[in-house]
């Protein structure tokens, strides 16, 4: 008899060596239908939502942002200069759609999230980079992978040239 720990608090106890053999083919019929279909699938529909959500103007990589209007003068006095961050860990414009088809506005899903709204705003404006755990989070709330809302050019810096 065989005991499988699938998570943390959560075993599959007392299998005998057939019920392990087949708890094996499944996981592997899992992981064929995950690679051959469900990514697939995914990426077709991120895709997609990349052609009816054009990324445009500051949002764009490669692309300098400006300083907002109402911290510029908070700039000029004390002559730092708020930046985008290099690299982000999610899309915007993605966590934006996602948020939006789930009927949330901002606040909403900040609270629910612990966060602040003015955090929230700049994690979809690009301003802030989500930690990896608040962007577990916030795809968990709005029901879809996390590999919907990630940016796929993890590695590529936002001032670099495409």
């Amino acid at each position: 008899m065989a005991d499988v720990q699938l998570v943390d608090d959560f075993w599959l106890k007392g299998l005998d060596p057939q019920g392990a053999a087949d708890f094996g083919q499944r996981l592997r019929a899992l992981g064929h239908l995950l690679i051959h279909q469900v990514g697939p699938a995914l990426e077709a529909a991120r895709a997609d939502w990349l052609r009816h959500h054009a990324v445009t103007g500051a949002g764009a990589a490669g692309q300098q942002r400006q300083t907002p209007p109402r911290t510029a003068a908070k700039a000029a006095a004390t002559g730092r200069v708020r930046t985008a961050p290099r690299i982000l860990r999610q899309e915007p414009q993605a966590v934006t759609w996602a948020r939006e088809k789930a009927g949330l506005t901002k606040r909403a899903l900040a609270r629910r999230l612990g966060i602040s709204e003015q955090l929230m705003s700049e994690i979809e404006s690009g301003w802030r980079s989500a930690t990896p755990v608040n962007l577990a989070r916030i795809a968990d709330l709005l029901n879809c992978p996390v590999s919907a809302l990630e940016r796929k050019r993890a590695d590529t810096p936002r001032d670099a040239k495409d």
